[in-house]
């Protein structure tokens, strides 16, 4: 529609038309590539029902031989359960760790097979492949199938939803975290944390890399902060059990 309306402009107007059609073009896509809130790339829950008292603890990239047992041992010594999105290739190095994570009653995810740049820039067929392999690997360890997916670096494609939808899966983001892998201090990432969170919280860290000691340090301040405000982490299936179709509204 759009290059038939440039076609209909007088010749000298074209030219001009073009490049602001092409840019409008590749703005439109980076905003849904790196919008986790955007729509333009299919849905992506970025927050849970604002009712209640749930918020949803989820960490990124694991396993890992340092991070995910501390972590672990510090939601085992609160009693709470959070959610670990787990690359397949460190899930099969350390089948244990993610046993571990199951036995304990957290949620196990998927976050790729391999979590390499490419995968942005994949077709349907080839994310769905290295999904659908993240898939086999934890459904060997664990016995389950995830059910929910999130994109490598929180980057979404036009091949992402199509890809986890075949899949089986929904595409999670989150609403609030980061930082931990960064050279922020963590008495800055956890006060940015915890001044966001509300019910319906998905934040993010990660259990895994040479900053994990920093994620184990933001967890305990953020599970206190929790506590203050009485609000309880669970799992995503949990925390979205209510969520009438609530997708990626920020």
């Amino acid at each position: 529609m759009a290059a038939t309306l440039v076609f209909a402009l007088p010749r000298e107007y074209q030219t001009v038309a073009w490049v602001l059609l092409a840019v409008s073009f590749v703005g439109i896509a980076t905003l849904g590539c790196v919008s986790l809130k955007s729509r333009i790339l299919g849905p992506c829950v970025t927050l849970g029902p604002e009712k209640g008292n749930r918020v949803a603890l989820t960490y990124d990239d694991g396993p890992g031989v340092v991070g995910t047992p501390e972590i672990l041992d510090l939601l085992e010594d609160r009693g709470v359960t959070a959610n670990f999105f787990c690359i397949g290739k460190h899930a099969a190095a350390h089948p244990d760790l993610v046993r571990r994570m199951h036995a304990a009653g957290h949620l196990v995810g998927n976050h790729s097979q391999t979590h390499t740049p490419r995968l942005t820039f994949t077709t349907v067929g080839g994310l769905r492949a290295d999904l659908m392999a993240c898939q086999d690997t934890l459904a060997e360890i664990t016995g389950e199938r995830p059910a929910y997916f999130r994109p490598p670096y929180g980057l979404r494609s036009h091949a992402t939803h199509p890809a986890a939808t075949s899949a089986g899966m929904q595409v999670i983001g989150w609403s609030t975290g980061g930082g931990d892998l960064s050279t922020t201090p963590a008495d800055d990432v956890s006060a940015r944390i915890t001044s966001e969170l509300t019910a319906g919280s998905i934040i993010l860290l990660h259990d895994r890399g040479p900053t994990a000691d920093k994620a184990v340090e933001i967890t305990r301040v953020v599970l206190d902060a929790l506590q203050a405000r009485r609000l309880k982490p669970v799992r995503l299936d949990e925390l979205l059990a209510d969520a009438d179709g609530k997708s990626s509204q920020g």
